[in-house]
């Protein structure tokens, strides 16, 4: 996950590469351990061609909503439209044996889910960035990635 920012500029920082690490290796503790390293390799190629569009530097420039919530994951969807359809398309393959009008709806939703998990994670670790005098860049937004996704695994149920 961290990966990504490091191909398009972004400086290695410890702390968040081993939080991000860490997270994932909580991820891989689940019984759905193979859909969260799925998800983690998908999102980490859509962050490889969002980052190529939009530098990560500039990115951190762009990024910020103050509108809460809602306005992060709008915020999401405009500035990483890639990562944001990968979400789509890889809970929209957890749902391959659905008649088709079910399957595109229970993704919707799943996806949503996804992107509200990784936007609440998202404003936790602001917060503890700020509190901690922690950087916040590239490899923290892929942390609170990795940390959103392993928060929608754990509170979600196989469908």
């Amino acid at each position: 996950m961290v990966l990504p920012g490091w191909l398009h500029g972004a400086r290695p920082n410890l702390t968040w590469s081993c939080l991000a690490l860490s997270l994932a290796a909580l991820g891989m503790t689940f019984n759905q351990r193979q859909q969260f390293l799925h998800c983690l390799l998908v999102m980490g190629m859509g962050l490889i061609i969002d980052f190529a569009r939009i530098s990560p530097l500039t990115m951190a420039a762009l990024c910020g909503a103050s509108g809460g919530v809602l306005a992060m994951m709008l915020e999401h969807l405009y500035l990483l439209p890639s990562t944001s359809v990968a979400m789509l398309l890889m809970v929209l393959s957890d749902q391959r044996t659905r008649p088709l009008r079910q399957a595109l709806i229970r993704s919707v939703v799943n996806a949503t889910l996804m992107l509200a998990a990784t936007t609440l994670t998202m404003l936790l670790m602001q917060s503890l960035a700020r509190l901690f005098g922690l950087n916040w860049g590239a490899e923290a937004w892929a942390c609170a990635m990795a940390g959103g996704m392993a928060a929608y695994f754990a509170i979600s149920l196989k469908q």
